[in-house]
């Protein structure tokens, strides 16, 4: 899929950073590779050129780590898998370490907002 996209002009980071700046301001657009299936992601890796004191932003398919990720001093951590709802098992199963479809849950250290406000797909019908 990865060599795909990249023919298509897309450019994947997998366990990168790019930085993007604007005047003076910076960002730190890092992404991490597959951490759920593979489990080839590198946190320390994609961070590693991220000066402490810049706001930096992680992407991931998974928020399954999601405490690497606050460990590794990430400003925000992006990422879905979660389905936002519209897929979601008896018990608001969604992912070992997320168990909720919707809303804020306060986790050490920061919080988690799983939001499905944008969807694409019409609703599933019985």
């Amino acid at each position: 899929m990865v060599p795909g996209l990249e023919e298509m002009g897309i450019r994947m980071l997998l366990n990168e950073c790019e930085m993007i700046a604007r005047g003076n301001q910076r960002i730190h657009l890092a992404g991490i590779d597959d951490a759920h299936f593979y489990r080839v992601d590198n946190i320390e890796k994609a961070a590693s050129t991220i000066p402490d004191d810049e706001f930096s932003i992680l992407l991931s398919h998974t928020p399954e780590i999601y405490r690497q990720a606050a460990h590794a001093d990430f400003s925000l951590l992006l990422c879905g898998h979660t389905h936002g709802g519209q897929i979601c098992l008896p018990g608001s199963i969604l992912s070992p370490s997320i168990r909720s479809c919707h809303g804020t849950l306060v986790r050490d250290p920061g919080s988690i907002t799983i939001w499905s406000a944008i969807r694409r797909s019409a609703p599933a019908r019985a």
